[in-house]
């Protein structure tokens, strides 16, 4: 007979009963969101956040605008709904976004959790019809978006609240400024407080709803980075995130987690370069990409000289991909403008090019729609800075973009660059005044270092993607400049790292999203099934060696630096099983 102690240490470490069977699928991620700035493909940085917090928990994430809360047939293919009232966060011609809801959105968002999804949101979110109309539920209690619970509004000033770690207590409102925020007066679990005079009303709470929960934010701007108008840093976002997910019960035991980067590789590196320079200087590009056989996209246009054009079609390791036909600043040019770019420049190529780099890395929305109407893979034009601001993600995702009210989500994936290229260091080389070896030696130094940093400080710490950006005029303007670069791939080689194609990257990507991963768990077995498509190499990280594996094809388990990785063929409708 099982003890009361067995059962509920069970429970602690385990979350389910011995000899029962917890059964549930890998969560699959949606952000709702048309992204911001002027519709041209970048997203808040709230969403970056998102999108490489939830890359780092091993879960798949797409980005999809507001039409999809009309369509319950696509919300059940996801296990996890984030809705913000926040402007940047989606529809951006709407000044207060999701606060604004139709009853149709209401009514698909709550099946949507009845039927066992999650949501992420904050109670703003429908509070509003459509018309502007506040939603009241009777004595002037707000109308909750998920019933069971009461919404009321408090002036919160000079509250305080304290994120998940080590981080201090953050006074948001001043002493005299008024700060009136919905909170949850009752009904759910508080997972985080606000601590306001002698009370702590909840800043978070979770509720149960048929099958589902539903996590509830005062305000979506805890869940948002300080840099741009949040109350968090990115480190106490992480560990919110991780509260959230832990409290969802999908999640799994031992360290495990799925990484879409193949043979166990914990991070992707693609090599890129756009057009412009002299023979020489591409032919010292080329030796460099044969000495590390280094697969390498050019994006190109007609303006290559005949010679160089076919130097580089008679590369083996070099992808030729599209950069419009006469070099254009994008955001100047209208819809048919735009247009004639791509088909004149794939006719001169004799070439179905699957992908792009905007000239000036200048993205603007008519180029990004046709883009995707012409059925490029992707684009890689939007840059990584997590330095200075959050801009960028390291992880791909696929591009939402609006203009003038019209909004679109595109199966067109942004790959994105990083943010100085070798012209911010070696462009003294176009100068007027002579360029010389000691100038070319510290410029070399300082671009060397720049890339160790982009790739140790930014790109590793997410998993994510680094795509090198080059040019033959400067990166190959001498034997000195191309020594930075060729410094960075010595010390690459020694990471952990899947060296590929953006093309290799896009496809893989695309598979990864489509995904669906069933999960059977027991307290000292996990089994997996796999559905939506076929990846060789498939990686399954892991912090204790499972006792016996078994699966009805290849595999081999490898010792990484914190565990190990199990690599296998995966493919659809075979299952893995580990006991631990």
């Amino acid at each position: 007979m099982i003890s009361r102690i067995t059962i509920f240490l069970a429970i602690i470490f385990f979350g389910i009963l011995p000899g029962y069977t917890q059964s549930f699928r890998l969560p699959r991620v949606l952000i709702i969101t048309s992204g911001d700035g002027e519709g041209r493909g970048t997203v808040s940085d709230g969403v970056v956040l998102a999108l490489e917090n939830f890359h780092l928990m091993g879960l798949t994430t797409h980005l999809h605008d507001r039409s999809i809360l009309y369509e319950p047939d696509k919300l059940k293919n996801f296990d996890i709904l984030v809705l913000s009232s926040l402007k940047s966060y989606h529809d951006a011609d709407r000044p207060n976004g999701l606060s604004f809801m139709s009853n149709t959105e209401i009514k698909n968002i709550r099946y949507f959790v009845e039927q066992g999804g999650i949501i992420i949101t904050d109670l703003n979110t429908g509070r509003n019809t459509p018309e502007g109309q506040d939603r009241l539920a009777g004595n002037n209690n707000l109308y909750p978006l998920i019933p069971g619970i009461r919404v009321e509004e408090m002036n919160l000033q000079s509250a305080s609240f304290k994120l998940p770690g080590n981080s201090p207590e953050k006074k948001i409102f001043g002493e005299n400024e008024k700060a009136w925020l919905p909170v949850v007066r009752k009904g759910g679990e508080t997972l985080l407080s606000w601590k306001w005079q002698d009370r702590k009303p909840p800043a978070l709470s979770v509720m149960n709803y048929g099958l589902g929960k539903a996590f509830l934010l005062t305000d979506f701007r805890l869940l948002h980075p300080v840099g741009d108008g949040g109350w968090a840093n990115p480190e106490n976002l992480q560990k919110l995130y991780a509260l959230i997910l832990e409290k969802t019960g999908k999640t799994l035991p031992y360290g495990l987690r799925f990484s879409p980067w193949k043979n166990g590789h914990l991070t992707a590196y693609c090599q890129t370069f756009d057009d412009g320079g002299n023979l020489n200087q591409y032919q010292r590009i080329f030796k460099v990409i044969r000495r590390f056989k280094l697969p390498t996209v050019f994006f190109v246009t007609p303006a290559i000289s005949p010679q160089i054009r076919e130097k580089l079609k008679a590369q083996k390791l070099i992808d030729i991909q599209g950069h419009s036909f006469s070099h254009p600043d994008f955001r100047k040019l209208n819809y048919w403008q735009t247009a004639e770019q791509f088909y004149r420049n794939a006719r001169f190529w004799h070439k179905k090019f699957t992908g792009f780099r905007f000239p000036f890395v200048s993205n603007s929305f008519y180029g990004m729609y046709w883009l995707n109407r012409l059925g490029f893979l992707y684009d890689s034009s939007i840059a990584v800075n997590h330095d200075d601001f959050i801009r960028g993600s390291t992880v791909p995702y696929n591009i939402p973009v609006f203009k003038n009210g019209f909004f679109l989500t595109l199966d067109l994936i942004e790959i994105s660059q990083m943010y100085h290229s070798d012209w911010y260091f070696y462009r003294k080389s176009l100068d007027d005044k002579p360029y010389t070896p000691a100038m070319q030696h510290l410029d070399a130094e300082r671009f060397a270092n720049y890339l160790q940093h982009y790739f140790y400080d930014i790109i590793k710490p997410h998993h994510g993607v680094m795509v090198y950006l080059g040019h033959p005029m400067y990166s190959g303007y001498s034997d000195i400049t191309i020594e930075a670069w060729e410094k960075f791939l010595k010390k690459l080689r020694k990471e952990n790292v899947w060296i590929t194609s953006l093309n290799n990257l896009a496809e893989r990507w695309k598979i990864w999203q489509n995904l669906q991963i069933g999960v059977d768990r027991t307290p000292r077995q996990i089994r997996f099934r796999f559905e939506g498509g076929n990846l060789d190499g498939f990686s399954l990280f892991m912090k204790l060696k499972p006792k016996q594996i078994e699966y009805q094809g290849k595999y081999k388990l490898k010792k990484y630096e914190n565990g190990y990785v199990l690599i296998f063929d995966m493919q659809a409708g075979k299952k893995l099983t580990l006991k631990f």
